[in-house]
């Protein structure tokens, strides 16, 4: 899907005209541009001093123009049915990509508010509609203070527990952003959970306003630095994860293995990845070409190699390349989105575009990047836990229960 932000005013002081127009799932991408002539001539594409450069992305399957809202945005790119199929197994991921200054943030920041009600609303059976307190972008008033609310009745349901964590990638370093340390946390792969962070904290989130709180504490303690591009520009990838662990009680028969341990109700074990993904940028447009502080360009140049690299990934899954041959591991980010871009899980990705002619390589690059995606397709699986677990361990045990059997029969004969 894509979103097209309003054009501003310091576009428009530079004589940049819009040059993207959204219709349904079309993307249409015009500039016209001639030396000594305003682009106001662009209506006509006959002009003789004008040249007239085109091209039409027609399969999205949302776009979402100027014109719209936060809440329309939300519907329109299907976040809810992607929520209720998290909540029926499935993992999800979203992420929004662009360059800086398209309005990424405030897009996946628009969003996850919403998804965070929608699943509560939708786990508790019951309408949370003032439960947002005012939060987030495309909201009147401030983020809600933190109150812990333990000791209240949890707003979800018996069988559903959720808990949440939020790091960054700084620099190719993964950082615990629900605590101001400055050691990175390490990355580790399992053959169960693939790549991970086994020391992030997940914080337990019985309310609404308990994730609305991990939600606002890592935005506060994200890296971000003003350049002449983004007044505040992340300079860092942002990964909110929502755990959900859903035990069906209706499965807990009670009985126990021969080793007395009770069966446990099978477990769904869900994750939600909200990612903002830094935007990529030109030294030069940003003026960090010339700043005083190395440490911006060597951000930068982090940033811009980890899109670059997220971008062969993104092919190599898109030409249906084996496993082995995706180059996933040159990078933490590519690392830890690696699985959530193949089997087993659903992955929304938002094309943020600036919709100024001044932007229009940025753009088109962009668009051109998501239809890359669009063409790698997830095979969703349900994550069931715990029974198929038992169900191992207890065929192996049998199994060493019949070699023994076998070896002393043999050697009895």
């Amino acid at each position: 899907v894509t979103r097209v932000r309003p054009i501003n005013e310091t576009e428009r002081a530079l004589g940049n005209d819009p040059c993207i127009v959204v219709e349904d799932s079309l993307v249409r991408v015009s500039s016209f541009r001639s030396s000594g002539v305003s682009s106001h001539h662009g209506a006509d594409p006959h002009h003789p001093h004008l040249t007239q450069r085109t091209k039409e992305f027609p399969f999205f399957d949302s776009c979402v123009s100027a014109d719209d809202n936060q809440d329309s945005a939300f519907e329109k790119f299907g976040v809810p049915e992607l929520l209720d199929d998290a909540l029926a197994g499935t993992n999800v991921t979203l992420f929004a990509y662009g360059q800086t200054g398209s309005g990424k943030t405030y897009t996946i920041h628009g969003i996850i508010p919403r998804s965070l009600q929608h699943l509560f609303e939708r786990m508790s059976g019951d309408s949370l509609g003032a439960g947002l307190g005012g939060y987030g972008y495309g909201y009147d008033g401030c983020p809600p203070a933190y109150e812990s609310t333990a000791p209240a009745a949890p707003a979800a349901t018996d069988s559903i527990v959720c808990g949440a964590s939020f790091c960054e990638i700084y620099n190719d370093s993964i950082y615990d952003l629900l605590f101001s340390s400055n050691r990175p946390l390490k990355l580790k792969w399992d053959a169960g959970e693939g790549f991970h962070t086994p020391d992030i904290h997940i914080q337990p989130c019985n309310t609404l306003q308990d994730a609305l709180a991990v939600l606002d504490l890592g935005n506060k303690r994200r890296r971000q630095r003003s350049h002449c591009l983004n007044a505040e520009s992340s300079r860092s990838h942002a990964i909110l994860t929502i755990y959900l662990f859903d035990r069906d009680d209706r499965d807990d028969t009670g009985d126990r293995d021969d080793r007395g341990d009770r069966h446990r109700a099978t477990t769904k074990s869900t994750k939600i990845h909200f990612v903002d993904l830094a935007g990529s940028e030109r030294l030069k447009e940003s003026g960090n070409a010339t700043a005083a502080c190395p440490l911006a360009i060597k951000e930068t140049a982090n940033i811009n190699k980890s899109l670059f690299l997220l971008g062969n990934v993104i092919s190599a899954i898109a030409a249906n390349q084996p496993r082995h041959l995706i180059p996933y591991r040159d990078t933490k980010l590519t690392k830890m989105l690696f699985g959530s871009m193949m089997h087993p899980s659903k992955c929304l990705m938002i094309a943020c575009c600036s919709p100024s002619e001044g932007a229009v390589t940025e753009s088109l690059g962009t668009l051109d990047y998501a239809n890359r995606l669009a063409s790698a397709d997830a095979i969703p699986v349900v994550h069931v836990e715990d029974r198929d677990a038992m169900l191992i361990a207890s065929l192996k045990r049998e199994n060493r229960v019949l070699k023994e059997e076998i070896r002393i029969l043999r050697g009895g004969g």
